[in-house]
């Protein structure tokens, strides 16, 4: 019995990992073609709002559509909603394959920028399959403990994170060798992903589980913090709803600087009156930001989850931005970039692990709004960004960075009413 009980538990272990590889494949066929179409634009000569417009496509759709996905979701099998994702993200792959390799000119000025659009707009929908699903899935794996539900949440920031870092380095590389092997690189990714999603996923069997009811010596310690936002202090019931506006503000907060760095940047450091970079170098600049990320991922489950940590981070986020407005050494913007995507890590990583450590029953909607709010940021970030950068390419930068310290005083009331 004990013997068939451990291969059962490896075997559960075996698929655990197997599923941590689609957080990193999504988020690395989107750098990639983030970096992509940025390096096409330049090329191209789209100027920086057309470059906001398509940036920001893939937010119109993504801003509505994982709140509904994640909704429905939670009452259909997840597989299903992957496999719809991942199927049309091949889809998407073959079509980027087609225009580039046959349709594609240094004249097809509309044809490019209209392909690129609608692409991004079918992605925005495909991947509100994809997200949503992936985060409560992953939630719903470690719900028999809150030491396994965190464990779960930080594998699944790592995994993304080594996708969004290690995209714009490969979409470098292959940018300045020929950008459809960029294409071709995501498409064998979401067949390796259809393959995990046909033979791994399957519908969790565990009951969700109150950890404050656990009777886990662990978890009962954890709620009893009071940095760890419980949902009684000092005999006081808790407003679940303030905690999530203040957790989703922070989303919100994440999606805006995230897409800043992560689709402007590019852009800024490529032109000739920006950085005036090559693609690879700039490549290589994003990798730093990734690894940043990653830093905090896999650090991230020894520190506290607490609104200080929140809103400290933004403050500090705020003024990293700044700086970029200034700062044109390359090692020093490299630090800089670094540290960025180490405060952006951490607002994500605490925002979502509270966010779904809380919610019991409906975690794929959470989720979603979560999702929809990043593709808000995603919508708002580069079309806001692409007009400012008209006036001048570093502003940008500046303007997030004031912005921040507004919102940090508005968060840092709004935190005393709960």
């Amino acid at each position: 019995m004990s013997t068939t009980f451990c291969v059962e538990q490896k075997r559960k272990k075996r698929k655990q990992k197997t599923v941590f590889i689609l957080p990193f494949i999504g988020d690395f066929s989107n750098s990639v073609l983030t970096f992509l179409f940025v390096v096409i634009g330049v090329n191209y000569g789209f100027s920086p709002i057309q470059i906001g417009w398509i940036l920001s496509a893939y937010g119109i759709t993504y801003v509505v559509m994982p709140a509904v996905i994640g909704r429905i979701s939670d009452k259909i099998n997840h597989k299903i909603s992957l496999i719809i994702s991942v199927v049309g993200q091949i889809l998407l792959a073959i079509f980027l394959l087609i225009i580039f390799s046959f349709f594609s000119s240094p004249s097809s000025h509309s044809l490019v920028f209209y392909s690129i659009f609608i692409e991004q707009l079918l992605r925005g929908i495909f991947f509100s399959f994809y997200w949503p699903v992936i985060e409560a899935y992953l939630s719903e794996m470690g719900e028999h403990s809150f030491k396994a539900h965190k464990e779960s949440i930080n594998n699944f920031c790592i995994s993304w994170g080594l996708g969004m870092a290690i995209g714009p380095f490969i979409g470098g590389i292959f940018s300045d060798i020929d950008i459809i092997f960029g294409f071709w690189t995501v498409l064998f990714s979401h067949i390796i992903a259809l393959v995990i999603v046909l033979t791994e996923i399957k519908k969790p069997t565990k009951k969700n589980i109150d950890f404050q009811k656990s009777g886990n010596s662990e978890d009962i310690a954890y709620f009893n913090d009071s940095e760890k936002i419980p949902r009684e202090i000092n005999g006081t019931k808790v407003n679940l709803k303030q905690i999530n506006i203040f957790l989703f503000s922070i989303a919100f907060i994440y999606a805006l600087e995230s897409k800043l760095i992560g689709s402007y940047f590019p852009n800024y450091a490529l032109l000739s009156d920006g950085l005036g970079l090559s693609e690879p170098l700039t490549g290589e600049l994003m990798l730093i930001y990734g690894i940043g990320q990653i830093i905090f991922y896999f650090i991230g489950r020894f520190f506290k989850n607490s609104f200080k940590a929140l809103l400290s981070s933004i403050l500090i986020l705020s003024c990293l931005l700044i700086l970029l407005f200034w700062v044109r050494n390359l090692i020093v913007i490299g630090v800089i970039l670094f540290f960025t995507g180490l405060i952006l890590g951490r607002l994500y990583y605490i925002s979502l692990e509270l966010l779904m450590m809380y919610e019991k029953k409906e975690k794929g909607k959470k989720a979603g709004i979560f999702e929809s709010l990043i593709g808000l940021g995603g919508i708002i970030s580069p079309l806001v960004t692409g007009l400012l950068a008209e006036s001048m390419l570093n502003l940008p930068f500046l303007v997030h960075g004031i912005f921040i310290v507004a919102v940090f005083i508005i968060l840092l009331i709004f935190k005393r009413t709960f």
